[in-house]
């Protein structure tokens, strides 16, 4: 269960629109400073959505919903009036993370892959509002593994997930591309491209199967895409390229516990 992940900037997020616009690497340059958060549930969140193709129908190898517009209607509106589901765009929005519930609105922040087309809860948001969740990084906690946290007390061990180098190197276009620095404040980061849902102002994660990167730590990961799986998942494909396991590293953020009990103050 993904309920931690670290946020791009918003001007990163545009750098990451403007690449899959084109099917350019990932490059985002950060804003001056770079400073990244960690979202946690009730975060407002830039997220990336859209609904077809990425490029208007140029040069762009998924379907496209635009021949569906009718005519004089905007491909920045819906029937209903919301401004996002896009037709051949993409745009920014700042969403929050998690689906209130009734009746005490309790957040529900992650979304099975293979339950949200016949859930009532998910399966509206699944077939008409796809977004992408562009991450720095995003963190499992071990279900078996124990660290000691700065208190010194005993917790689960937890991991941070973020992207490796490509399999083509530096300058490959393997992956997400290459990475770049703007300049001396700015922090290098390959973004992970995260798929999810949204209705409303809210938005969830997509959660699958874990790839070999994530299974030691936890049953469950993030939808974690390539740079055309992200577009195919914009488009409709529930079967969406995923990234591949060598495509990420994973980092513990405490040290191991020691085999016997620590002695605490709390």
């Amino acid at each position: 269960m993904c309920r931690r992940f670290t946020m791009l900037t918003w001007d990163e997020t545009i750098s990451v629109v403007r690449s899959l616009e084109v099917h350019a690497p990932l490059n985002p340059v950060p804003d001056w400073p770079a400073r990244r958060i960690d979202a946690f549930p009730g975060a407002e969140v830039g997220v990336i959505v859209g609904g077809g193709c990425a490029q208007i129908c140029r040069a762009c190898p998924f379907p496209c919903n635009s021949s569906q517009r009718q005519p004089g209607e905007s491909p920045r509106s819906t029937s209903n009036g919301q401004r996002p589901f896009l037709h051949g765009m993409l745009d920014v929005q700042s969403l929050r993370w998690g689906y209130p519930m009734p009746p005490d609105g309790k957040l529900v922040f992650n979304t099975r892959l293979e339950r949200a087309p016949f859930s009532p809860l998910w399966s509206d948001s699944f077939e008409k509002r796809r977004c992408i969740i562009p991450v720095a990084a995003f963190y499992e906690t071990s279900s078996r593994e124990y660290a000691l946290n700065p208190t010194g007390r005993k917790v689960k061990q937890v991991y941070r997930f973020e992207c490796g180098e490509p399999a083509g190197g530096e300058d490959g276009n393997e992956g997400l591309g290459a990475t770049t620095e703007a300049d001396e404040s700015s922090v290098k980061v390959r973004p992970l491209l995260l798929g999810g849902i949204w209705q409303d102002d809210r938005f969830s994660i997509v959660t699958t199967e874990p790839n070999e990167a994530v299974r030691p730590v936890h049953d469950r990961m993030p939808l974690a895409l390539s740079m055309q799986g992200a577009l195919a998942w914009l488009a409709g494909d529930a079967d969406a390229e995923q990234l591949v396991p060598s495509s990420m590293k994973s980092t513990a953020l405490y040290p191991t516990a020691p085999e016997q009990e620590q002695l605490t103050l709390f």
